[in-house]
């Protein structure tokens, strides 16, 4: 291929690159169609795990190209540290996948989380001279001044109008049950039919406790961004409040006080950002970072402070010892956190003592299904078997990098993970040894085009809209256009006025490199400091502006323009087998991705009407749309739990018990360890009892939720249900055994809401609800 189209390709890859830090930043990704299923009926736009599956083909697309053009082309492979711990983690996750319960989620974590790991390599050989340091630097501090903005809009508007509308409406929005189900309505089934002992979440105390969950969350006030969690948003903020600060310190100390301006701007809006976020480790995390780097900072501006004759040694070792002590440091700091939260849990607060309670049920996890992984993102499938009982929260993520990834990708996950952080930081503290011959960069004149800031800001302000149209296509016109302005807007300003530095000049100075490095190293610990005591790291957007940043800092290492081309026959060999590997990648991904596209338009765009067919055999479009999606993926159960939520309540004949218990097996099959598999089966075998007396039926609801139980054993309400069942078995077979299981059951659910403490007032059973019980516990007894 003729060098000039091949170096506009790589050009192009690397816009398309760099466009994926904003955009995965605002897109809100989700690994379950659980998210569009509940936002369904509000919205028809947003992210999916469509979304996800098409990121990551392009990143596999991208890393193609790079990688068969450098084979071609004899181009060396600039490692990273990271290919070792990368190799790791995908063999683990192939491990995981295969012991994976949920395997969509398993698969769609492991193509998430690897694909990033491997869009930092990428991003990596791109990086080829100064000018594209700058590119990056500057899509990175746009990025910033983005979510700044969005921060403040939210703050200072989103917010006050939301209160407002809700305090306005709240009966209006928060309602009554739908006439389809109120017992009263006339359309309603008949009390002897309707299925007995309801779920959880159908119970009033459960929507009490949510709706006290969502007013506090609101009344709050805390900035999120475009993520999901304040604490994403802190961990972001952490990290480029240190990044700007650093390109700032860089830049002022290399003369160009103009160029700061935009950079420590940003670093204090990030800063204030951070505080809004109410992220408190975040912060903490934020001033440790700073701290740590600040004797290095020091060294740079004052090196007659350090003795001349240990100057020259100190100056090539410096760095990795300080790397080294880092490590050592966070080894001794994360065994003391465990130590200290095991011996009085309390002592950091409430917040960590949450994290203490997740962190035990992951312990007690590992214990019991082993050390080789549950699959990535099937956590929370697991964890309410091992929740103890005062833990308040129900999570999907144990809010700690490194026990997240032993539980879900086993030891060799943790392992690969560890390999790949510890070996990037080592190679970003190691000095590069000068190449010896000029690559293509800002001296050479073919570049000029390449080097306009106002086209590369057209190309990536273009690629960054389009996409974010799609994602929210569908949209109300005003709403499409305050989203587009409040994100681009900032975006434009903030890459001009981060990438124009100085009329003259489009390179840094040699002597910039290294501190520019530790500026954004320093965000980067600061990142990981606060992920590993929340879930920032396995977050798309926010992870991929984390190992941005550190493709960016690894290029920086660079001494000068970087050596094109190498002559090393076994290097060649290394390509072109990554190169094969990478294409079955590719085409395995595409593959998923399509599959993704076609179930997201089932999901999106077939007619789902609000009421359903009582009748099985019906074949309408309800009844087809909800099949073809379940037929069109495979491994996701969403669409068959969905199908059940709706046939469950609505029971009219044996012949829909039967058909509830055949969707059951099949979600048994997709979702082995989703509780609501028993649930279900109650739900039909409590129905048919109703309808045709046979104890035998009565028997199998208890034993389905007795099932229930054993996947939730510290859920008050789920005991309670069992009581119900079993108190209801007692009365037709007049047995004592029936008659103190009951009993025991409802005491149980009694002491239960007892022991939890931390557990919010509405949340828990109300003072009526408990004496009622007890007086049935009585009289049973």
């Amino acid at each position: 291929m003729a060098g000039p189209i091949a170096r506009f390709i790589d050009h192009a890859v690397l816009l398309v690159l760099l466009t994926l830090i904003p955009l995965r930043a605002v897109a809100g990704e989700t690994h379950t169609f659980e998210t569009p299923r509940l936002l369904r009926g509000l919205a028809s736009f947003g992210p999916s795990p469509t979304t996800t599956f098409a990121i990551a083909a392009i990143i596999v697309a991208c890393a193609g190209w790079v990688f068969a053009s450098g084979a071609w082309r004899g181009r060396r492979l600039r490692t990273t540290g990271l290919e070792a711990g990368g190799l790791m983690l995908l063999v683990a996750s192939i491990i995981a996948f295969a012991r994976a319960g949920q395997k969509h989620l398993a698969l769609i974590g492991a193509a998430d989380f690897l694909t990033i790991v491997l869009y930092a390599i990428t991003l990596r050989q791109l990086l080829t001279s100064r000018w594209h340091l700058r590119l990056g630097l500057a899509v990175v501090m746009a990025t910033a001044g983005m979510l700044v903005a969005k921060a403040c809009y939210q703050k200072w508007v989103e917010w006050p109008a939301t209160i407002k509308y809700y305090e306005e409406h709240r009966a209006e929005l928060l309602g009554t049950a739908t006439p389809a189900n109120d017992a009263r309505s006339p359309g309603a089934l008949p009390a002897t039919q309707r299925a007995t002992a309801l779920s959880d979440d159908a119970s009033e105390q459960r929507r009490e406790g949510l709706i006290h969950d969502y007013e506090a969350r609101l009344r709050s006030g805390a900035m999120t961004g475009y993520f999901a969690h304040p604490n994403i948003l802190g961990s972001c903020m952490a990290m480029l409040t240190l990044c700007c600060g650093g390109i700032a310190f860089t830049r002022w100390r290399s003369g160009r006080r103009g160029a700061m301006v935009a950079p420590t701007l940003l670093a204090f809006s990030c800063a204030g950002v951070l505080i809004g976020s109410q992220s408190k480790g975040a912060g903490a995390a934020c001033i440790a970072s700073a701290l740590f780097f600040l004797p290095g900072m020091v060294r740079s501006i004052r090196p007659d402070l350090i003795s001349p004759r240990i100057t020259k040694p100190l100056s090539r070792t410096f760095a990795r010892r300080m790397v080294i002590a880092g490590w050592i440091l966070a080894a001794v700091g994360a065994s003391s956190l465990f130590a200290m939260l095991r011996a009085e849990p309390g002592l950091l607060g409430l917040s960590m003592r949450y994290r203490a309670m997740y962190w035990e049920g992951a312990k007690a996890m590992v214990d019991d299904v082993g050390v080789w992984g549950i699959g990535p993102d099937n956590f929370g499938r697991h964890f309410t078997r091992y929740k103890p009982v005062a833990c308040p929260e129900e999570v999907d993520d144990p809010h700690n990098w490194l026990i997240k990834s032993f539980v879900e990708y086993g030891w060799l996950g943790a392992a690969g993970l560890l390999a790949l952080l510890i070996g990037g930081s080592l190679k970003l503290a190691t000095v590069p040894s000068p190449s010896q011959e000029e690559g293509w960069g800002e001296g050479d004149p073919r570049a000029a085009r390449t080097q306009s800031v106002v086209l590369n800001l057209a190309v990536v302000l273009a690629l960054f809209a389009l996409a974010w149209c799609i994602l929210i296509a569908g949209a109300p016109s005003d709403f499409t256009i305050v989203m587009l302005a409040l994100g681009l807007a900032p975006f434009a300003l903030f890459f001009v006025a981060g990438a124009i530095e100085r009329a003259d000049t489009t390179s840094f100075d040699e002597s910039d490199m290294p501190l520019l490095a530790a500026g954004l190293g320093a965000g980067l610990v600061a990142f990981l400091a606060h992920a590993f005591i929340d879930l920032a790291l396995f977050t798309p957007g926010a992870a991929t502006m984390f190992f941005a940043v550190a493709a960016i800092a690894l290029a920086a290492r660079e001494p000068r323009q970087f050596n094109l081309r190498g002559h090393n026959h076994e290097v060649r060999v290394l390509f072109r087998q990554i190169v094969k590997s990478l294409a079955v990648a590719a085409a395995t991904t595409a593959l998923v991705a399509i599959m993704g596209l076609r179930t997201t338009a089932m999901y999106f765009y077939g007619e789902h009407t609000p009421s359903i067919s009582r009748t099985p055999g019906n074949s309408g479009s309800h009844d087809f749309g909800f099949w073809k999606t379940i037929d069109l993926n495979p491994l996701d159960g969403t669409a068959v739990e969905e199908r059940l939520d709706l046939l469950s309540a609505n029971i009219a004949s044996t012949a829909d018990t039967d058909y509830v218990l055949k969707l059951a097996n099949v979600l048994k099959r997709r979702d082995p360890f989703n509780a609501a598999v028993w649930h279900h089966r109650m739900a039909a075998y409590s129905a048919r009892f109703a309808m045709t007396g046979d104890v035998a039926d009565l028997r199998q609801a208890v034993a389905m939720q007795q099932k229930s139980v054993e996947a939730y054993p510290t859920s008050p309400l789920r005991w309670l249900a069992l009581g119900d069942l079993l108190e209801r078995l007692a009365e037709q077979t007049r047995d004592p055994a029936d008659r103190r299981a009951a009993a025991e059951a409802l005491q149980r659910a009694v002491d239960l809401d007892g022991q939890r403490i931390y557990v919010s007032k509405p949340n828990r059973l109300s003072a009526e609800l408990v004496q009622a019980i007890r007086a049935r516990v009585e009289r049973l007894r």
